[in-house]
């Protein structure tokens, strides 16, 4: 599906326009006359390139072209200036782009976007901000790269009127911000001014001054999203961002709003004793993490013999979401429940399960390996592998059997014991059968009974059995067919990683006087590591082999409930430990969202798939529609993204707020500047806001930190892993890390064609950031190749 450029169909969100005034005119023409000096300069430079260099011939004599627009210039009246200008700019950029360009050049459609006048020792300059550089002092012409130049610091960190004193250029130099300016520059046409005496819009050849509104500004939003740390004060009246009275109440999200408004069916069952496994589906801030929690109060409250704090545990899917837990179960009388990632208490307990002796954990893995590891399927191959081995012990011993008769009439039993559903109590009671049978010889015993103990001592190496279990390609070859089958390549991809993580390097391949390995040995490779998701596989072969799960001396390891917190990202071999151990009551509680998946890793498309693979039976309460954290104009935006995927009713909210804003960008240093400001202001009004610049890599978020660091951006804070403050400030930070979390503000930036195309994922990623915020969201995206999934109404042209 096409797309069209947002420049050419969007329309300003809101519009109050007037004509300018005489100070507002002087800076307009100031602008216009600045921009006609650098077309003039860097059209002179490209003639003298052209004539000097001969590069080569091209269809249109530029050089000409420009000489003649430059002495036309020279000659025009005043109205007739900025459409020649415009025709050099181009003219110059059609020069420029017919022969090899050099590193830095400026681009001749647009060469700058931001306006610095600065007076030193009595002498006044002009500094133009772009994306390449280009210095002409003898013509009044200094157009410095916003990324490299010192130099261009002074134009993110510092406002109009203010003084400086800063070393660049080697020296140290002392001056002022005589005018501070942001412009739009299309085609070699100026179209747009922006600094602090008023916002201009050129439309049809006339200057028009739009009024400063508060669409574009963040305000009214501390404290939304969690307690504030002080107590908060009264309506302002000259709020300049948001909705009405943000500052009169406090926060709607509490605990007792969100029980007293369910319905009496969800009521009903979330204080239940015994209602085994349930499933709490809601969206993004309807408030079933909080019911999920305080149906752990209720349970313990009411039957605290029944489900002891010490038993019960709550599982969420990221180490950022277990701090963010653990803040609210001292406010519900539960300060020792503890909480964990299931990858984290999955580790934890492997250790106390599976006695390793050749292998530790590490963090990172494939993609294709955590496909092929939470496959539903491979609950099925372990079960193979196990029959297997029923088949060999059963032919085995009956093999051993002399006598005709006595072989048949035990052929039965002996079948009926081994397909019992825990296989080493079943190894147990076989050998006891045959041992004790009286008809049986010596001989035939000690034989039978060396088969049983040798197969027992087999199944009970957990090690070497999950070696076999992860590279037989006959046991996971399955996988590829079926529903959610894995492509071959992937299956491929994962096999080559799996055969590394039992392997090590061979001794006689070494380099013994350089003591380095030879061959294809590289400490990348996983040889002798487990990764995340083999911790799953190991109690799900301890349960097939014992019933339940037991630690190392044999003890039974139970639970008597376990909530879990974005259940839909876990996959049915990560779920069936936690259903065995809370067995027979099998009391779970899962709250989710299908529609908020972040990993698509785990075989399943709905609730279903992902309970009855483990035996489970779900007593799934009613959807909770009533959204508490987002406004809704942030629902309406997060249930739009969705497309083909989102629910056929919106969501409900509880409160209205400012509308979502997409504001797209020419250049990245134009959305810098534009971001630095809008958050030095914002953090200077409300420094108890929490926000969240979020991208979707890693790589963009560092970069995006490291250019706000340089605008001196007060609160800023990388957050590149799980170790979340939730204290008033600015997060800088990726998709990955900000499942289930919420802030006052998010701004998504990066909302291109190229992070998020049209796909399934990228809908439930881009859904996913955008109800993080509970007050306010904006989202940046590049002018030329929006991401397609962004509706064009949410647009805004006429802010920057």
């Amino acid at each position: 599906m096409s797309f069209n450029p947002p420049a050419i169909r969007f329309t300003p969100m809101t519009k109050n326009q007037r004509q300018l005034k005489d100070q507002e005119l002087q800076i307009v023409e100031e602008e216009q006359v600045i921009l006609q000096r650098v077309a003039s300069t860097l059209a002179e430079k490209m003639a003298q390139q052209e004539e000097e260099q001969k590069k080569r011939v091209v269809q249109a004599d530029y050089t000409k072209d420009l000489i003649e627009l430059r002495d036309q210039v020279a000659e025009a009246r005043l109205e007739d200036v900025p459409a020649l200008v415009s025709q050099m700019l181009q003219a110059a950029a059609l020069a420029s782009e017919a022969k090899p360009t050099q590193q830095g050049s400026v681009d001749m459609r647009s060469p700058y976007f931001g306006h610095l006048k600065l007076k030193e020792d009595g002498r006044e300059r002009d500094v133009l901000i772009g994306k390449g550089g280009a210095i002409q002092r003898e013509a009044g012409v200094v157009i410095v790269d916003w990324r490299h130049a010192p130099i261009s610091q002074l134009y993110y960190k510092l406002d109009e009127g203010d003084d400086y004193e800063e070393i660049y250029g080697g020296q140290e130099r002392t001056g002022e911000v005589l005018a501070r300016r942001t412009v739009t520059i299309k085609e070699g046409n100026l179209q747009r001014i922006r600094c602090p005496q008023g916002h201009f819009l050129k439309n049809d050849n006339q200057w028009d001054a739009l009024d400063q509104l508060f669409n574009y500004q963040m305000r009214g939003g501390a404290g939304i999203s969690a307690p504030p740390k002080q107590p908060r004060r009264g309506s302002r009246k000259n709020s300049r961002f948001g909705i009405g009275d943000a500052f009169t109440k406090e926060s709607s999200g509490q605990l007792e709003e969100i029980t007293a408004l369910i319905d009496p069916k969800q009521f009903e069952s979330m204080t239940q004793s015994d209602s085994g496994l349930m499933i709490l589906q809601g969206g993004a801030g309807s408030g079933k993490t909080t019911i999920a929690l305080h149906r752990i109060a209720w349970l313990a409250y009411n039957y605290p013999e029944k489900y002891r704090p010490k038993r019960i545990r709550v599982i969420v899917y990221s180490e950022a979401l277990v701090r963010y837990v653990r803040r609210v179960l001292p406010a519900l009388g539960l300060p020792n429940i503890k909480v964990a990632s299931f990858h984290r208490w999955a580790h934890n307990l492997c250790q106390r399960v599976v006695d390793f002796t050749h292998y530790r954990f590490q963090r990172d893995v494939e993609d294709e390996v955590a496909i092929l590891k939470k496959h539903p399927g491979m609950l099925q191959a372990i079960r193979s592998q196990i029959q297997r081995q029923k088949n060999e012990i059963e032919n085995s011993v009956l093999a051993e059997i002399k006598q005709d008769d006595l072989r048949q009439q035990l052929q039965s039993p002996i079948h009926q014991i081994i397909e019992g559903p825990a296989w080493v109590p079943a190894l147990i009671r076989l050998k006891k059968l045959l041992v004790q049978h009286q008809q049986l010889s010596s001989f035939e015993k000690t034989r039978i009974k060396k088969k049983i103990d040798a197969m027992i001592e087999t199944t009970s190496h957990l090690e070497s059995q999950w070696e076999e279990l992860i590279t037989d390609s006959e046991l996971l070859s399955p996988l590829m067919t079926g529903p959610n089958a894995i492509s071959k390549s992937d299956f491929d991809s994962a096999m080559r990683w799996t055969k590394n993580q039992i392997s090590e390097p061979d001794d006689q391949d070494a380099d013994l006087d350089a003591k380095t390995p030879i061959d294809d040995y590289s400490e990348d490779l996983p040889h002798g590591k487990l990764d995340p998701y083999d911790a799953a596989l190991f109690l799900n072969m301890v349960i097939e082999r014992s019933g339940y799960v037991r630690s190392i001396e044999g003890r039974p390891i139970t639970l008597d409930h376990v909530s879990v917190d974005e259940a839909q990202d876990l996959s049915p071999v990560e779920l069936r430990p936690l259903h065995v151990m809370t067995a027979p009551n099998h009391s779970l509680t899962l709250a989710g969202d299908t529609k908020q998946k972040m990993f698509f890793d785990n075989g399943c498309n709905s609730w279903r798939d992902l309970v009855e693979p483990v035996g489970g039976q779900a007593q799934t309460v009613e959807t909770f529609r009533l959204i508490y954290r987002s406004t809704a104009p942030i629902a309406g935006f997060a249930h739009e993204v969705l497309g083909p995927l989102a629910p056929e009713s919106p969501p409900k909210t509880i409160k209205d707020g400012a509308p979502v804003c997409v504001f797209p960008f020419d250049e990245q240093g134009e959305e810098i500047a534009f971001l630095a400001e809008q958050l030095r202001e914002l953090m200077n009004h409300e420094p108890f806001a929490n926000v969240c610049l979020l991208t979707r890599y890693p790589e963009q978020a560092r970069l995006y930190f490291n250019q706000l660091q340089r605008c001196d951006v007060p609160g800023l804070r990388l957050q590149d892993g799980p170790d979340f403050r939730f204290t008033p400030g600015i997060d800088v930070t990726h998709l990955r890390w900000v499942k289930g979390l919420e802030y006052d503000y998010v701004i998504m930036t990066n909302v291109d064609r190229a992070s998020y195309p049209n796909d399934v994922e990228t809908r439930h990623l881009l859904h996913i950031g955008a109800t993080r915020a509970a007050h306010q969201l904006w989202i940046t995206t590049n002018l030329k190749n929006p991401s397609p999934l962004l509706p064009e109404k949410y647009f805004v042209t006429d802010a920057y």
